[in-house]
This record gives structure tokens, C-alpha cells and sequence, in this order.
């Protein structure tokens, strides 16, 4: 990958049901973590990492969205997903494909919070598509898991993949260049259209991989700390992350 990436593709669009009381008139990105939301943190992030466009995909509470991005002064854009509460997350990131106008993106879920070296891997790798991953965590049937190949590639995705078949957990953070975002968001705008609203992107691109069309580079983040927040517990977890603590 040559060009320099300045996009982020922030999806934003859940309920976050497992959150309530606090997402009950909230996006859980807005979730305070400290002095800071989860959102504000991560686009603080990305910023010093050079992104200077930001593309928001909502749904749940999007004014809630809007009211906090606005005071940064960033490029923002919001691609709505009007039916966020019935179709997965690819949908939300199909919603994005114009505004992402053919450039280079990295693409983040909401509710991840990192430590800088997490991002730092990310951002130094060189592939035309690049995947953070963790060898380190412990997989169970709820992690997105990916099969790495000898060469440090990615031949499989998936929550469905047998544990005995898996190297890692994806975190939720990739890097596209140009030509891998098209081939992703067309393939999703194409199952769109066919109705087919119920796939991860984490499924497209495992269909791609397999049609020898994407070859994702596996970043290893083991031993950088980061947490995606579901529950309160995953909560605690990311607070704990933030505040400098050990993060078991």
C-alpha cells in the first residue's frame, strides 16, 4: 500500500442493548470511558495517525452522534442505515461506499477501544489490506476468528470457524487500500441489492478470500491492550484499559 491513508470508516450504528441502562437514549461509542467517549478517544487516535476525514455509519440515536462529533472541527460525513436494528454490520459499511468515493480507508467498529500501539502495528504494515489481530486471546464461539497461513496471510474469517481450524481474533480494525475497499463495498452493495442483509463484512471478505480475490495480511497486537465493549463487564475492562491498569 503507497498511498497514504487520510479515511476512517467508524461504524457506529448499533443499539447496544447489552449496555442499558446507559444506551438507553445513547449510541454506546458515546459511552464515557473517563474524561472522553469511546468515539472521541478513537478519533483522537486516528487523527495523530493522519486521518483527517472522518465517515460515521448510524443508525441508533444519530443526533446524539452528530451533537458530539461536531464541536472537533474534523471532515465528517453520516451514512445512515435506517434498518441498523435488522441487518449486520456489512450493511452499515455498504452505506459508506459513496462517501468513501473509491480511496484508501481504514475501517473501525465503534466499540473498540485500543492503546496507541495497536494502531501504530496497524498503520506501519505495508499490504494492500491489512487485519489486527490477537494470537494471545482465548477464542470461544463469539470471536470473529481467523485462520493465518504460514505466510502470515489470512486464508479464513469467521465467528463459524472451528476453534481447532483458527490462529487469532480479529479486533475489528482493518486497513484497505483503494482497490481492496472497491472490491469489498461492491461485493456488499451487490448482496444489498439481492437482499442479502444478514452477513458480517468479516463474511465478505472471507467469501473474497476464497474466490482468491483479497489477501488480508494478519498485524499481530498480541500483548497491545485493547477491548471491544458489549457488556458492563467489557466496560469495566476498557476503563481499567484507559486508566494505564493491567487488563487480564
Amino acid at each position: 500500500m503507497s498511498e497514504a491513508i487520510r479515511t476512517a470508516v467508524l461504524l457506529v450504528a448499533g443499539t447496544g442493548s447489552r449496555l442499558r441502562p446507559l444506551t438507553n437514549n445513547l449510541p454506546k461509542a458515546l459511552v464515557p470511558l473517563g474524561d472522553e467517549s469511546v468515539l472521541l478517544r478513537i478519533v483522537r487516535q486516528l487523527r495523530h495517525h493522519g486521518i483527517s476525514r472522518f465517515l460515521f455509519a448510524t443508525g441508533y440515536c444519530e443526533e446524539a452522534l452528530r451533537a458530539a462529533v461536531a464541536p472537533l472541527e474534523i471532515e465528517s460525513e453520516f451514512c445512515r442505515n435506517d434498518d441498523y436494528a435488522s441487518t449486520q454490520n456489512s450493511v452499515s459499511l455498504g452505506k459508506c461506499a459513496e462517501a468513501i468515493r473509491g480511496e484508501s480507508f481504514v475501517k473501525l467498529d465503534g466499540d473498540l477501544v485500543v492503546r496507541d500501539d495497536v494502531l501504530d502495528k496497524l498503520f506501519a504494515d505495508r499490504e494492500p489490506m491489512s487485519v489486527a489481530v490477537d494470537t494471545s486471546r482465548k477464542l470461544d464461539a463469539e470471536a470473529m476468528k481467523v485462520q493465518i497461513d504460514d505466510n502470515g496471510f489470512i486464508c479464513d474469517f469467521g465467528k463459524g470457524l472451528p476453534i481447532v481450524n483458527a490462529q487469532a481474533e480479529s479486533i475489528g480494525i482493518e486497513k484497505l487500500d483503494a482497490q481492496s475497499g472497491s472490491l469489498v463495498l461492491s461485493r456488499i452493495r451487490s448482496l444489498m441489492s439481492q437482499g442479502t442483509t444478514d452477513k458480517y463484512y468479516e463474511d465478505v471478505y472471507a467469501d473474497l478470500i476464497r474466490e482468491g480475490l483479497l489477501h488480508p495480511k494478519a498485524v499481530d497486537v498480541a500483548g497491545a491492550a485493547w477491548s471491544e465493549i458489549d457488556t458492563l463487564e467489557d466496560l469495566r475492562l476498557a476503563k481499567a484499559l484507559v486508566a494505564g491498569e493491567s487488563v487480564a
